[in-house]
């Protein structure tokens, strides 16, 4: 019989997903492993592998459409299966309405400047030729243009000249302000962080401490390791930091789902980082049993594929505590949103230098605005409060502790 093709769930808190694209389509061959289909969770674009060798017999869904998590979208047929003399007869208009309830289109998109009848059902466009199209509000899909690419698909330069022949004077004479689509990441990310606004009860507990001495730190460990050309972040340090202070404080290392907390020994420590595409929210896996240049090297590999759009589910999956470093652009303080279904962010603002008491003395000193968001139904107050003033502890006094670099 042809084996199904099932949405695999990617994500911790999501039970749907939105269709991108197919990487394949009904009659070409595939194998086992090769990609078959793109998806957009809340935080990255994925590619799904085949789940078998053959050929693509039938597909369900759209590209653009929500799909259901664990949802039969497609089949492909075994290479010694036949569909005739089998008997496997796929009434594909039929299984479409049996799954209408698990397929939900995604809103349509504002009219586009440019309007052509199609010449096919199916038009194929490089990714590059798409961002183009969606910046300037056009529809691909309607273009009756003939791509330059292979086997005819749409590339950038075949928008780049559809744009040059689009008259926008008439716009730029409403003087109107820009619309711009939200973008499907963009529209679940926003989802994502209303479900953690209103089924959580998020409470900030702020302080300011004194970084002079882990920035001291930092310093000696650079110059120490300069044959090997070692340079820790700051927010590698912040990493191990915490890790450590987690063993002590292990409510906040846990996650809270169907009234359930569920507190976790091994620290999987999830880092926020700005991409183009939104908040992306990567997970260091054990990050409690690495040394410092362990997590320096994994922090540096996971924000790379990032940015880059290469992460894999298993990057974004499994987290116990989330730290967010706004630091680098310049804010003291923010309010961050718990990733459900941790319980627990660290906020991590910039070092400044400014004139503070020290022993007694007014001396320049380097100070740092921290604060952890937690969720009170199972974090009170005072542990919070007590998590944060260890920490700050820790930033005041690094020399004291001895880091496992190596």
């Amino acid at each position: 019989m042809p084996v199904d093709i099932v949405v695999p769930p990617l994500s911790q808190t999501m039970d749907t997903l939105i269709l991108v694209e197919w990487l394949k389509q009904p009659g070409e061959v595939v194998k086992k492993g090769e990609m078959l289909f793109s998806v957009e969770t809340d935080k990255a674009t994925l590619e799904v592998e085949s789940p078998a060798s053959g050929t693509i017999f039938a597909v369900f869904a759209k590209p653009q459409s929500e799909i259901e998590v664990r949802s039969v979208i497609g089949k492909i047929l075994l290479p010694d299966e036949d569909p005739q003399s089998a008997g496997e007869k796929l009434d594909q208009a039929e299984v479409s309405k049996q799954l209408e309830s698990k397929i939900r289109r995604t809103p349509e998109k504002v009219k586009q400047p440019v309007k052509a009848s199609s010449s096919s059902d199916r038009i194929f466009s490089s990714p590059r030729a798409r961002r183009l199209a969606e910046h300037h509000h056009i529809e691909i899909n309607e273009l009756s243009i003939t791509g330059s690419g292979p086997r005819g698909m749409i590339v950038e330069k075949d928008v780049q000249a559809v744009v040059g022949q689009i008259d926008f004077s008439s716009e730029r004479a409403d003087d109107r302000l820009e619309e711009i689509p939200q973008s499907n990441v963009r529209k679940i990310i926003a989802e994502r962080m209303m479900y953690s606004h209103l089924n959580s009860a998020p409470v900030t507990y702020m302080c300011e401490c004194d970084a002079t001495d882990l920035m001291e730190y930092r310093k000696s460990l650079i110059e120490k390791n300069a044959s090997v050309n070692y340079k820790p972040t700051f927010t590698d340090l912040f990493i191990k930091i915490t890790c450590q202070l987690l063993q002590n404080h292990p409510l906040l290392n846990a996650t809270f789902t169907d009234d359930q907390l569920k507190v976790y020994k091994s620290m999987h420590i999830a880092l926020a980082v700005d991409t183009p595409r939104g908040l992306i929210v990567p997970v260091i896996k054990n990050a409690g049993q690495m040394n410092l240049m362990e997590i320096s090297r994994n922090r540096e590999q996971l924000v790379d594929r990032a940015l880059s759009g290469k992460l894999n589910p298993d990057d974004l999956t499994g987290g116990t505590f989330t730290i967010s470093n706004l630091g680098t652009l310049g804010i003291d303080f923010f309010t961050p949103i718990i990733n459900p279904p941790q319980v627990a962010i660290l906020a991590i603002g910039r070092i400044r230098e400014v004139p503070a008491v020290y022993n007694g003395k007014i001396h320049i000193r380097q100070l740092m605005g921290v604060g952890v968001t937690c969720d009170h139904r199972v974090i009170d107050g005072a542990p919070a409060a007590r998590f944060l003033r260890d920490f700050c502890n820790f930033i005041e006094n690094t020399h004291q502790t001895e880091f496992n670099i190596f």
